[in-house]
């Protein structure tokens, strides 16, 4: 993971305040413009391991889908696969980033980063 920035504060910031640090990070790395103030996902709201009550969609192409159905291969994008995505129902220029923000003790801490994940094939 990279940092691309951080820092903290000696006072726990307001929810407004922390949605307007979580907006201006993902402005700062975005090349859309946004216009709304993102409501961050608290961490109690956040399920691991739990099978979706809906469908998943995956949206591929038909070679890619062939070669799952006829041969098990699943074609898997990565980060910068999706950040540099022409469509933009499969472009997502916030793909592999992540702003984690922290309060406790009087004060709020936060940071910026980024993944960027390689996938080597294993024989």
């Amino acid at each position: 993971m990279r940092l691309y920035g951080y820092g903290w504060i000696g006072r726990a910031l307001s929810s407004l305040e922390v949605s307007q640090l979580v907006t201006y990070y993902a402005h700062a790395s975005s090349s859309e413009t946004i216009t709304e103030l993102i409501e961050p996902a608290q961490e109690d709201d956040i399920e691991l391991m739990v099978v979706p009550s809906q469908r998943v969609a995956k949206m591929t192409k038909k070679k890619y889908l062939d070669d799952f159905f006829e041969r098990g291969i699943l074609q898997l994008g990565t980060c910068d696969f999706f950040r540099n995505a022409g469509n933009t129902e499969v472009g997502d220029d916030q793909e592999g980033f992540v702003t984690l923000v922290g309060r406790g003790a009087g004060r709020t801490a936060w940071g910026r980063g980024g993944f960027k994940l390689q996938l080597q094939r294993l024989h």
